[in-house]
């Protein structure tokens, strides 16, 4: 039997060679786009504090105090780990409850990727906090230029963009980060490249946040094999058997030419920004969730009222909210009936809402049952699908709004009220004092890493003194 297989020959070596010489060459960050960073940054670290006690990230803390300890913080955590490992407790514990940013050009959860591996390394090198903040952007524009090759078809076809392709970018800024040169941060990539997986059949389990920490994990460890002396492939991810067409559609010269265009003149960050999440849930909810929030604000709706809730999605969104009956809070956070069920009653979704307790209140499943999502399976896969919410009352009445832009986008930034009562709740939920933690996170462009990693440990330290106190106070 003959398998005849037809490739495109399009060689991507020069792009990835252009893209780690513009990391390498990387000095300073664009001014227009330090304050978004610095936003990112303090947003994923109060999703690090609040996703601390989490399963998953409990479960990654013991596996890595076993491989021995280091000089790294794991932010979030009183671990002090070997870099990659402090990366993943971190990473793990930034994701662990789905509550930390998005970011559309990379499809990836951005922050929760770059943030742990830039920490680790900056505290392990002693960098300052004016290069984290400066990588980061750097990180996210890797991440936007490498996931632009492989299109959304790869999120389409299932594969985990955060842990299969966040990694690659976030090796070339860990690399230009500690200092190698071009060809250094090129084989940082590389290397990256062959730690690439994870699909979204995880979503709804404990491993779903290990992926963030993994990719975290995989760009330290990259940038230091790099340095190592390690070198791979010219090209992993054109040609045959490239990561490209393995992952996705044969890849393109338009694609490539894409890859690079405008290096250093257009950047991500700040065309696209991140896109902070206001709800403790899966992103292909929010849309929805935002214009139930809106409805409830509109009408002060109370559950007894409603009848039913129809809410239309895209085809993609529908793949990953796909508990409509969530027994779990890891299923609760892949599900959209749940979440609209607490939104169209009280117009927020707090971490208080995702615990066991909450998940089974009665009439809250009863509510959720109400709810129908509606899609179209044979729709392209749109990032911009405009998403209908309709809410049909007890008394004949119907409610509905369609959101096209969602809450925490340029087009419609968060509020003051907004970032401050999200990272309220993050740290009500860690047990840390939130003022302290504000500033520690204010401070950390303006001073060594080191300095503002031992602010966070103390603060973690002093949460966790007082619940030691208060559990003695109750013997």
């Amino acid at each position: 039997m003959t398998i005849r297989m037809t490739h495109s020959a399009v060689d991507l070596s020069g792009t990835l060679a252009r893209l780690a010489e513009f990391a390498a060459g990387y000095r300073s960050a664009p001014a227009e786009a330090i304050q978004p960073a610095r936003d990112a940054l303090e947003d994923v670290i109060a999703c690090m504090l609040a996703g601390r006690d989490d399963p998953s990230t409990e479960a990654v803390s013991i596996m890595t105090q076993a491989l021995g300890l280091g000089p790294a913080l794991a932010v979030g955590t009183t671990l002090r780990l070997a870099a990659p490992y402090a990366a993943l407790v971190s990473g793990t514990a930034a994701h662990a409850l789905d509550f930390d940013d998005n970011f559309e050009p990379g499809l990836t959860h951005a922050s929760a990727i770059a943030a742990p591996a830039l920490f680790a390394l900056a505290d392990a090198e002693d960098l300052q906090g004016e290069a984290v903040v400066a990588h980061h952007i750097l990180a996210l524009e890797l991440q936007a230029r490498i996931a632009s090759l492989f299109g959304p078809e790869t999120y389409d076809r299932g594969w985990h963009s955060t842990s299969s392709l966040g990694a690659i970018g976030t090796a070339g800024a860990c690399a230009s980060l500690i200092g190698l040169d071009a060809k250094g941060v090129r084989a940082a990539m590389t290397i990256a490249c062959s730690m690439s997986s994870g699909t979204k059949k995880q979503f709804g389990s404990d491993m779903k946040a290990v992926h963030a920490g993994l990719a975290a994990q995989a760009a330290v460890h990259a940038a230091l094999l790099a340095r190592a002396g390690i070198r791979g492939t010219e090209d992993p991810l054109g040609g045959r058997m490239g990561l490209v067409g393995l992952m996705s559609l044969a890849p393109t010269a338009e694609r490539a030419a894409a890859a690079t265009a405008d290096l250093g003149m257009r950047w991500a960050l700040v065309d696209h920004g991140v896109l902070p999440k206001r709800f403790p849930c899966c992103g292909a909810a929010h849309r929805a969730l935002d214009g139930l929030a809106m409805l409830h604000q509109e009408n002060d709706l109370a559950a007894a009222e409603i009848a039913a809730i129809e809410v239309t999605v895209n085809r993609v969104a529908a793949q990953n909210l796909r508990f409509d009956r969530p027994e779990t809070v890891a299923e609760a956070r892949f599900s959209l009936t749940y979440p609209a069920a607490r939104v169209v009653t009280s117009g927020r979704l707090s971490l208080l809402d995702m615990t066991p307790e909450a998940l089974a209140d009665p009439a809250m499943r009863s509510l959720a049952a109400k709810v129908a999502i509606l899609h179209d399976p044979e729709a392209p896969f749109d990032l911009d699908f405009p998403t209908p919410v309709r809410i049909r009352l007890g008394d004949g009445r119907v409610l509905e709004t369609t959101v096209t832009i969602g809450k925490g986008s340029l087009k419609d930034p968060f509020t003051r009220e907004d970032t401050q009562f999200k990272f309220a709740d993050c740290c009500r939920w860690a047990g840390v004092d939130a003022a302290a933690a504000r500033n520690a996170v204010t401070g950390l462009a303006h001073l060594p890493f080191r300095e503002t990693a031992r602010t966070l440990e103390d603060i973690v330290k002093h949460r966790s003194n007082r619940i030691a106190a208060e559990t003695e106070t109750d013997r």
